[in-house]
């Protein structure tokens, strides 16, 4: 009895069955279309006299982000504020005497970090880039008795504001620390901020959620980079 024959015999003789055998070393095929999810440099529109660049690494320079060189070109006393030690630009912060009267009372730098002075001046631009109206140190003062949550809050709602549509960013993107390439800063407070608030670690995604750091050090210096 030829168990073996006899099974083959019953495959082949079912309608389907053998062409399915014989056919399994051959499964069919499928064609899958993947759509690029980065962007073409020529869709992406740098606002700066230097052209997109490319490095070696197959990414394209975007732009470049200076923070404090921003707030100094809307406050040019800003660098000065700093280096006297004192939080409240020019002068002390006030307090109340035994008397009433209000007195001159010093408050360092050290207590509370340069970021909270940097912080003011962030939502005193991004205030009167709102209502297209300069800013000036009086603005700065103004900001002096708001808490650090209500100032981020603040200068989070601003930046969420903010139409990405005419600012010309790319949907995906990447931040890195500068290298040694000379290259032009970025002017637009718009931009800026806009991209500081869509950081996710070192991706930027423009469709993201507006959020702020809670602490802004020196010397915020980021390229933006997209895949060439």
């Amino acid at each position: 009895m030829d168990t073996a024959s006899d099974a083959r015999d019953d495959v082949m003789d079912t309608p389907g069955q053998g062409d399915a055998l014989q056919n399994m070393s051959a499964p069919p095929k499928s064609r899958m279309t993947v759509q690029p999810l980065r962007p073409t440099t020529s869709q992406v529109a740098v606002s700066s006299v230097q052209p997109v660049s490319c490095s070696s690494s197959g990414l394209a320079w975007v732009m470049r982000i200076d923070l404090d060189r921003l707030i100094k070109s809307h406050l040019p006393d800003f660098e000065s504020w700093i280096a006297d030690g004192r939080l409240h630009p020019g002068s002390a912060a006030a307090s109340i005497g035994d008397a009433g009267k209000t007195e001159a009372v010093p408050v360092p730098v050290s207590l509370t970090g340069d970021h909270y002075l940097r912080l003011r001046s962030c939502v005193a631009i991004a205030r009167a880039m709102a209502g297209a109206v300069p800013v000036t140190t009086e603005d700065i003062e103004a900001l002096r008795n708001l808490p650090h949550e209500t100032l981020c809050d603040e200068l989070r709602a601003l930046s969420g504001a903010i139409d990405p549509v005419p600012l010309q960013l790319p949907a995906l993107g990447m931040m890195t620390c500068p290298d040694g390439t000379d290259r032009v800063w970025e002017t637009n407070p718009a931009r800026v901020f806009f991209a500081l608030s869509r950081l996710s670690g070192s991706t930027f995604v423009r469709s993201g959620s507006a959020m702020i750091a809670g602490n802004m050090p020196r010397n915020i210096t980021f390229d933006l980079w997209i895949p060439s």
